[in-house]
């Protein structure tokens, strides 16, 4: 389970990365397009729109690899209630 949900939550945060890396590359923010902030009316463009795609660049790396970190450190604590109900040491 806690599998599934730390993908979900990285799969937010890359999804995250790829959106702010399209409004970095067209200078708008929200980027246009399907998996957007779609209901946001006014969109930053110029510098402002490249400050908060790198703002969103790293909220979203940081998402993705503290999902991957949740998700290691529950596959590992599993591994060890695993290996205690085993007898294993």
């Amino acid at each position: 389970m806690a599998v599934a949900v730390f993908g979900l939550t990285g799969a937010v945060g890359a999804s995250v990365i790829a959106a702010c890396r399209r409004a970095l590359a067209l200078e708008i923010f929200p980027p246009p397009g399907r998996w957007s902030w779609g209901g946001r009316r006014r969109a930053a463009t110029g510098p402002a729109a490249r400050r908060l795609a790198r703002v969103g660049i790293g909220l979203g790396a940081s998402v993705l690899a503290l999902s991957a970190a949740g998700g290691g450190l529950l596959w590992w604590a599993a591994s060890v209630v695993a290996a205690c109900r085993a007898g294993v040491r």
